[in-house]
């Protein structure tokens, strides 16, 4: 009988690969080595020879290491989570204070300021995007190597089994052989690659910030940051439209279980009678079960949950807290 592996980025960490956020950050570093970090402003664009807008590479390296060090987290949903929710207090309180001749505040001239920055803004963060990219297509997995005294290679059919990979790199078919993977959001070499935020409208029903004259432009670098899930989703049906109805075992392996990503799980629970599956989590995350619970829940998931380590040779099933789904 198939089981699923739902694979996360924890499944490269376990594979000494360097796909962390942090190596983004140092990628970054590595390719603009001037850049500076002290102060940090929005880099100001210029104009190309074609028109389009152009940004010191150093500057626009410092900003946006600047953006993403706003994370709190470990996770790669921690970065993407950061993306929906950005803050541009001090690159805005940057701007210099305008008064008219009364020596009055002189708002009027201030939102065309304030107009002015979030368009640059909404210029040059999208770019983390395609630098994104590039670095993707940078991570060298030669050095991984097949753990095949785990339960994860015991567990694991890669001639048969289903995996819905997170990852953009080919760790599962190069070092494991595997064959049915559905690499949600894109893979190495390939376009496009899916990277994001899911977070809704950036303001509420009033439609203003605290920086007057910003709003549409930083709404519309908000919808450029959110993550296309719809568009992963269809670009890849045929893979959940084959999941086996008899499908039974789901086991998770690095995957954190972010919001944006959660659409995925939602799909797989339509598909399928939840209610007859058992989602084993990985023992390594143990701390983060009763997110990952919660998170099922919110899918719609009615099944059980068991734990299984991939240090064992057989997973071992219990109620997490003694809770069981119905």
């Amino acid at each position: 009988m198939k089981k699923l592996f739902i694979i996360g980025n924890g499944f490269d960490c376990a594979h000494c690969l360097p796909t962390s956020y942090d190596d983004f950050r140092q990628y970054l570093l590595a390719e603009c080595p001037d850049a500076c970090l002290d102060f940090v402003m929005a880099p100001t664009g210029g104009i190309g020879h074609h028109g389009e807008e152009i940004y010191d590479d150093d500057e626009l390296a410092a900003y946006l290491i600047f953006l993403i060090s706003q994370t709190e987290g470990e996770f790669w949903s921690d970065l993407e989570r950061t993306l929906g929710q950005l803050d541009f207090e001090d690159t805005f309180d940057a701007l210099p204070e305008l008064t008219d001749r009364d020596g009055d505040l002189d708002y009027w001239h201030m939102a065309y300021n304030n107009e002015d920055l979030a368009q640059s803004l909404c210029g040059c963060v999208p770019l983390i995007s395609p630098l994104f990219g590039d670095w993707v297509n940078t991570i060298d997995i030669s050095p991984a190597k097949a753990h095949y005294n785990t339960a994860f290679a015991k567990l694991a059919d890669f001639k048969c089994d289903l995996f819905l990979s997170f990852n953009y790199t080919r760790t599962l078919e190069t070092v494991y052989g595997a064959v049915n993977i559905c690499h949600i959001h894109g893979v190495q070499g390939e376009h496009p690659l899916f990277f994001g935020h899911g977070a809704g409208p950036l303001f509420g029903e009033d439609g203003f910030s605290a920086h007057i004259g910003s709003e549409a432009a930083l709404e519309e670098l908000h919808s450029a940051l959110r993550k296309d899930c719809s568009a992963a989703l269809a670009a890849h049906e045929d893979f959940f439209a084959a999941l086996p109805p008899d499908l039974s075992e789901i086991y998770c392996f690095g995957f954190s279980f972010g919001d944006v990503d959660l659409i995925y799980l939602r799909e797989i629970f339509q598909r399928l009678d939840s209610s007859g599956l058992t989602v084993y989590l990985n023992s390594y995350d143990s701390k983060s079960h009763p997110f990952q619970r919660q998170q099922l829940l919110k899918c719609g998931f009615r099944g059980k949950i068991g734990v299984y380590s991939t240090k064992m040779h057989a997973p071992h099933q219990f109620r997490l807290n003694n809770y069981q789904f119905r």
